[in-house]
């Protein structure tokens, strides 16, 4: 499985693909729930009630990654934030 940035990871789940991040963390959507898994956390969000902004927020926070911009969503590949 190919890892993506967290941007990534946000904008592929919301889209139903399920991707590795570059941290490890399992990120995806199955039906209507959005899950993340990362060494043995895990958390689940319906997706009719989650942004990309919360569903990032929420795998900054179960990763422990501070540095990630919330712009990134808008534009993961070319981000001059990151």
């Amino acid at each position: 499985m190919t890892r993506v940035s967290e941007a990534e990871a946000v904008q592929l789940a919301l889209r139903g693909y399920v991707v590795s991040t570059t941290d490890g963390a399992i990120v995806g959507r199955l039906r209507d729930h959005l899950f993340i898994r990362h060494r043995g956390r895990r958390i689940d969000l319906l997706v009719d009630q989650t942004t990309p902004e919360d569903l990032l927020l929420a795998l900054r926070e179960i990763v422990g990654a501070v540095d990630v911009p919330l712009c990134a969503l808008e534009h993961p590949q070319a981000c001059a934030c990151m």
